[in-house]
This record gives C-alpha cells, sequence and structure tokens, in this order.
C-alpha cells in the first residue's frame, strides 16, 4: 500500500490496514504478510505487526524494505 505524499500523516492509512486486518479476521484468515517500506515500520508495528528477516532491496523499484507478520 502506498499513500500519496499530498495524504500522508492523515490516518489513512492506519484506517485502510484496520479495516484490511478486520477482514482478514471475520474470513479467519491465520496471519498477514507484507513488505513495508522502511519508514512505515512504526505504523505497521503500531497495529501488531512484526518484522520478519533482514532489511532487503526491493529488485522493481530499488526501495529498502522488510517482511512484516501479524498474527491474527
Amino acid at each position: 500500500m502506498v499513500v500519496s505524499p499530498d495524504h500522508q500523516r492523515k490516518g489513512l492509512g492506519e484506517a485502510i490496514l484496520s479495516r484490511l486486518v478486520a477482514h482478514a479476521k471475520k474470513h479467519l484468515t491465520k496471519h498477514i504478510i507484507l513488505s513495508a517500506r522502511l519508514h512505515a515500520i512504526p505504523l505497521y508495528e503500531k497495529l501488531g505487526f512484526n518484522k520478519m528477516g533482514g532489511v532487503y532491496t526491493s529488485p522493481k523499484t530499488g526501495i529498502k524494505h522488510i517482511k512484516m507478520k501479524l498474527v491474527l
């Protein structure tokens, strides 16, 4: 998920992720795994995600990411 720079820091990402988590729980999903940009780690941690492994660079974008997981 990427939020346009003009709309960052307004709670949109958190709102979208919260709805995603609620939807996943409703459908009995066991966990969510995602690739987070490094600057977004605090947002994902706030929602209960934990880091998995180390930092890597996306071959498509050249941007550094880390895998994160939320057990539901």
